[in-house]
């Protein structure tokens, strides 16, 4: 994005780490990169220690600092997340603007959609926006779940690395099913004569 703020976007995932969280922040203000410069997004994954109230007192201390917060429920709840916070979205607001796209922006982070995907999901829509002539935000529906849909699709190569020899990185925060995940590909490929090696490495705490 041309009029973008900031140089970096930085997503810290936060659960039940309020003895580390100060120390992870106050490294990044130490960095060569002006603290300015950065924006900081602190996602609560339904921590039950102090971890949510730190995270609020940075958001309200900096303005490039932003605190979302969602229970760890798994898929079910990043499912519907999605589902009821768009529902509120487009049938509470009455005109479209940035405090819609806010709310969009919000929602797809705490759903797991990442912050990247996010921005370009944004994107699209602003310029579905001004192209289709959209003024309705239950119109802006249809572009959102194309777009969606888009990022989703998987092409006809994409699946290549299973026929050689691949390294599979499995990335996520605490609760969205990536051991389940793993044990279903390991078997997966297992079942078709590959070797199969696993190998853990747990988070920061």
């Amino acid at each position: 994005m041309s009029d973008f703020p900031f140089r970096a976007t930085i997503l810290i995932p936060v659960y039940n780490v309020e003895k580390y969280l100060d120390g992870c922040i106050n490294s990044l203000k130490e960095q060569t990169e002006p603290f300015g410069n950065m924006e900081i997004l602190l996602i609560n994954d339904g921590s039950r220690d102090g971890s949510a109230d730190i995270c609020r007192r940075w958001a309200d201390e900096y303005e490039n600092i932003h605190f979302y917060s969602k229970e760890n429920e798994g898929l079910s709840k990043t499912r519907n997340n999605i589902s009821y916070g768009l529902d509120s979205i487009f049938h509470g607001f009455k005109e479209i603007d940035d405090d819609l796209y806010d709310e969009l922006e919000e929602v797809l982070i705490t759903s797991d959609i990442g912050v990247n995907t996010t921005e370009e999901i944004i994107d699209k829509l602003k310029e579905d926006v001004i192209e289709k002539h959209i003024f309705n935000p239950e119109d802006l529906r249809e572009c959102l779940i194309d777009s969606i849909s888009e990022k989703m699709s998987v092409l006809e190569n994409d699946y290549e690395f299973e026929r050689k020899k691949s390294i599979v990185l499995v990335i996520g925060v605490n609760g969205v099913g990536k051991t389940t995940t793993i044990g279903k590909l390991a078997a997966k490929y297992k079942s078709e004569g590959k070797k199969v090696i696993m190998a853990a490495a747990d988070t920061f705490r």
